[in-house]
Order: C-alpha cells, then sequence, then structure tokens
C-alpha cells in the first residue's frame, strides 16, 4: 500500500515509515489557553502543538475537554487538517454521511486515498466513538502498511484482528506502550487527549526531533486522572480489510502548493 502525503520523500528528509511532515506542519509547541490543560501533563504539548497547526481547536474558548471522547467523523478531519486538507479525487459512497457536513470533504478524501473502506460497504458511523484499534488502523495506512513489525505482545491484540498489524508496528515504531505492558485497550473509545498525543509523537518522530529511547510514552499513570469509558457499542469489524478491488489510487494534491511525493522508508 502505498503512503499518502507531501513534500520531500521520506528517505531523503526523516520520517516514519511512508510518512513524513509536510512544510504545513510547524513542529513547534505553543502555549495553550486552556484552563483545563495544566501543564506536565502527557499531552500538554500536544495540544499546543495541534493547536498551533490547526488541526484542531477547543470545545470553547477556554477548554480543550481532554477527556472528551472523538468520533469517527472528528477523527478524519483531524487526520485531513494534518495533512493540509488535501482535495478528494472521489466521494465516499456511505449513505450515512450528511452532504454539507464539517467532515465531508475529509471523509471523501480518506475514502480517495484507501485509509477507510468503512464498516460496511455503505456505512461508515461518522458519529460512533473511535476506537484505539481503529485509530491504529488509519495511522498504520496512512504511513502504507510496513511490513515487518513483530508481535505487540499486548494480550488483547490477537493474531488476526483488523488492527493487529498496526498495533504491532505503534509499538515497534515506539509511538506506544500501551495501556500498561502487557495491555493497549483496541476496543476502548479514544480521548481527545490521546488522539493528539499520538499524532503530536508521530511528527516529531518523523522529523527526528525526539528520541522514543528516551521519551516516556507510557499511560499506565498518566491516564490515571482522566476517565475513558469503552465505546457504548463497540463494532466488532471496526474498519474492513483495505478494498483490493484494483481502483486505481489517487495522490493526494494541496490545495496551495506542492505536489504530492511520498515514497514509503522501509
Amino acid at each position: 500500500m502505498r503512503a499518502v502525503g507531501f513534500g520531500a520523500s521520506a528517505a531523503s528528509a526523516g520520517g516514519v515509515d511512508g510518512y513524513s511532515p509536510g512544510p504545513c506542519i510547524t513542529n513547534a509547541v505553543g502555549a495553550e489557553p486552556f484552563v483545563d490543560v495544566p501543564p506536565r501533563q502527557f499531552y500538554s504539548s500536544a495540544v499546543g502543538w495541534a493547536l498551533l497547526n490547526e488541526i484542531t481547536t477547543g470545545t470553547d474558548d477556554t477548554h480543550f475537554s481532554p477527556a472528551d471522547l472523538v468520533s469517527r467523523a472528528q477523527f478524519a478531519t483531524f487526520l485531513w487538517r494534518m495533512m493540509y486538507e488535501p482535495a478528494a479525487t472521489d466521494s465516499a459512497p456511505f449513505t450515512d454521511l450528511r452532504e454539507g457536513a464539517f467532515y465531508r470533504a475529509a471523509l471523501d478524501w480518506l475514502f480517495s486515498e484507501d485509509l477507510t473502506t468503512g464498516k460496511t460497504d455503505s456505512l461508515y458511523g461518522p458519529e460512533d466513538p473511535l476506537t484505539r484499534g481503529e485509530f491504529a488502523t488509519f495511522l498504520f495506512r496512512l504511513v502504507g502498511e510496513p511490513e515487518g513489525p513483530p508481535p505487540s505482545g499486548f494480550v488483547e491484540v490477537a493474531e488476526g484482528r483488523f488492527f493487529t498489524d498496526a498495533i504491532d508496528w505503534l509499538l515497534w515504531r515506539g509511538l506506544t506502550t500501551g495501556t500498561s505492558p502487557t495491555t493497549f485497550h483496541p476496543d476502548r473509545a479514544i480521548s481527545r487527549a490521546e488522539v493528539v498525543t499520538f499524532l503530536f509523537r508521530l511528527n516529531y518522530l518523523a522529523d527526528g526531533l525526539i528520541d522514543p529511547a528516551t521519551l516516556d510514552l507510557g499511560f499506565s499513570t498518566v491516564l490515571s486522572g482522566l476517565s475513558f469509558p469503552v465505546a457504548a457499542a463497540p463494532h466488532p469489524i471496526g474498519e474492513r480489510a483495505p478494498r483490493r478491488s484494483g481502483r486505481s489510487r489517487h495522490r493526494t494534491t494541496r490545495r496551495d502548493a506542492t505536489s504530492v511525493a511520498f515514497s514509503a522508508w522501509r
């Protein structure tokens, strides 16, 4: 699977597998104006980065709501904004997408790039909470589904699940250490704090600005002060296996300038 992105090749400019940050991503962390984002939380710098790069804003002028859950539509929009709102080359066929909704352009792009296959051929589930396993799968597809990650060893990440290779890759690349040394909780709904933190780490690792060996990536203690409920009605199918229809894949284009060119770094 070809990685999705823009800018110089990951091989020549650093990166994480098929992903390297584009020129729109400024890896500088801004000060957060949110009263619910105290300093030295695992997500504090990530919130500042996401705000600075207009990937997400607060739930109001003074709150980020780090424990709020992220819907599948909201995450599609976060990812689309991180890639600088590229134009779609196809229209998503899912019947549960509203025309004119805030997420419509993002979902069309995700479908164009084979980053989503929906929950069924006709349903995406835009309002459903995104699970940690689904999140890992989206990120894994973004970097081109690289081969080779060893098994993660997480007890609930069994061989053959739709998210297994993706979670193996997250651990292998140092983007997660799990919710404990033996668990990842793939079926648990993911929070706003977790989403921006994973995206922040991906961009900083791709830029070579942090060494995962020296970064505390553990969630087992830092999450203790927040409440993250399991998705009320987890969908066991999650994201289906990628389409293998032979439909030609399209390059992502930037709206303002540089053409898309990603070569996967293995």
